[in-house]
């Protein structure tokens, strides 16, 4: 069976989703449901979704589409604030909490704080949500790890591409060329190979985000931020990782390389 997260917004407040089609929630029993859920659905507005309350269900009409997106991997719906209440707490709203996060706007807010609540920055209230920090430490251990499988990678491709021309760079000592040199020649080298190679990463995740992902099966999405501080790690990780062939250019005896030749 399909499922959804349901969020409970104040009629007219600024947190109130933008409509796309349709219009807003204008009563209790009025829902508005996210493009994704109707791909997946084929639910209409006029549609009249059953949400369970206890060992009943309450009716809601979908009066109108939005395009918000998932919430913890699952498409979202809005209702009234009150009827979201009821779904969730189902009780005395006096007696058990009224709502797990609530979004105001002001100047200077951050850290003001009172008797059973805080006022956090927007990041701050994401990073808190239930999960989101388990996941998110899941998802950079496996950048992490991909990043170091890549400095591995291109520190063994160019030491052995080092090992295959020791003869040739020891001549190139031999006639005048130093030391320092040549290393900056390598590492100018691996970092061409890694820019280039970055940008065709980029390329390539551009293409499949407007192609694979653009049914919105998958939420994901490729920010600049996210797709730059990739491509910044991975050319940095491609340098430190050529730094044994830059030492093993540096040690070359041209004598000794001379005699291999």
């Amino acid at each position: 069976s399909d499922t959804a997260a349901i969020i409970g917004v104040i009629r007219g407040a600024f947190s109130e989703p933008e409509v796309v089609e349709g219009r807003p929630i204008g009563g209790p029993a009025d829902i508005l449901v996210d493009r994704s859920w109707v791909r997946v659905a084929g639910t209409r507005i006029g549609d009249t979704l059953a949400l369970p309350v206890g060992f009943q269900t309450r009716e809601f009409t979908v009066v109108g589409i939005v395009d918000q997106g998932y919430f913890f991997f699952q498409p979202a719906m809005f209702v009234d604030i009150a009827s979201w209440q009821d779904l969730v707490f189902q009780g005395d709203a006096m007696e058990k909490p009224a709502a797990s996060l609530v979004l105001i706007q002001g100047r200077d807010l951050d850290g003001v704080r009172g008797e059973g609540w805080r006022i956090v920055t927007k990041q701050d209230g994401f990073n808190n949500i239930e999960g989101v920090q388990a996941q998110q430490s899941t998802v950079d251990a496996l950048r992490y790890m991909g990043l170091l499988i890549g400095a591995m990678v291109i520190g063994v491709f160019f030491y052995v591409i080092t090992l295959q021309k020791v003869s040739l760079l020891g001549i190139l000592k031999a006639i005048g060329a130093p030391g320092p040199y040549l290393v900056g020649q390598g590492l100018l080298q691996v970092l061409v190979v890694c820019v280039v190679g970055a940008a065709l990463a980029v390329g390539l995740a551009i293409l499949t985000e407007a192609t694979v992902l653009a049914s919105d099966t998958i939420p994901i999405d490729f920010t600049t931020s996210a797709m730059t501080t990739s491509s910044v790690s991975v050319v940095v990780a491609g340098v430190v990782g050529s730094l044994l062939s830059a030492r093993q250019v540096a040690s070359i005896d041209p004598i000794i390389a001379m005699q291999q030749q």
